[in-house]
């Protein structure tokens, strides 16, 4: 509702892009767009504006992060949760900005249940591959042989659309026993983890 966004931006006197890999474009150009289109409203109402624990990229080519640059180029402050982005950011920001590195706010969650002694493998579904899970399943084990006490391996998707299918996998390829945990409950997720 675009009218809605506007009076909403209108009518503040800080604009704050909230967390997540929000200005990329690997998923789709149109989500980067959308994005840039708002920090561009925010901009010609002169607005503040904070990213907060953001991430950046993948930008594929200079269209992008020429966008970016302009969109970005009235920001005032900005939170990374990762390094890449941080290091990213410092090429499209401008030099007045304040911007640091942080962590993702949702580690701030007050988990809901007593957490037993698990390793918990997060992993994006395209990141999912024989390398990687050869890698994850020597680590894993490597660790599992140091120490003396029961430990759950379980595999997290949190994109359950993108994810599940990945962590599945990689779960059945490993030599030692290990569980699927999905929810889309974040407090649930957040606790598990």
């Amino acid at each position: 509702n675009p009218i809605a966004i506007i009076k909403a931006i209108r009518s503040s006197s800080l604009f704050i892009l909230g967390g997540g890999s929000l200005l990329q474009n690997s998923t789709s150009s149109r989500s980067l767009n959308y994005y840039l289109l708002i920090l561009r409203i925010a901009n010609l109402f002169g607005r503040k504006v904070l990213l907060y624990a953001n991430g950046i990229g993948p930008l594929h080519g200079d269209t992008a992060k020429d966008k970016c640059r302009l969109a970005l180029s009235h920001t005032d402050a900005a939170g990374f949760r990762d390094s890449d982005s941080f290091k990213l950011a410092k090429t499209l920001l401008p030099p007045s900005a304040y911007s640091y590195l942080t962590c993702d706010p949702a580690l701030l969650i007050i988990p809901h249940k007593p957490v037993k002694n698990r390793i918990t493998v997060i992993i994006r579904g395209e990141d999912a591959c024989e390398t990687l899970s050869s890698a994850i399943k020597g680590a894993i084990t490597k660790f599992l042989g140091r120490i003396s006490t029961s430990t759950e391996i379980a595999f997290v998707p949190m994109n359950l659309k993108k994810d599940e299918k990945a962590a599945r996998r990689l779960a059945r390829s490993m030599p030692f026993k290990s569980i699927i945990f999905k929810t889309s409950d974040t407090a649930d997720l957040i606790g598990f983890i």
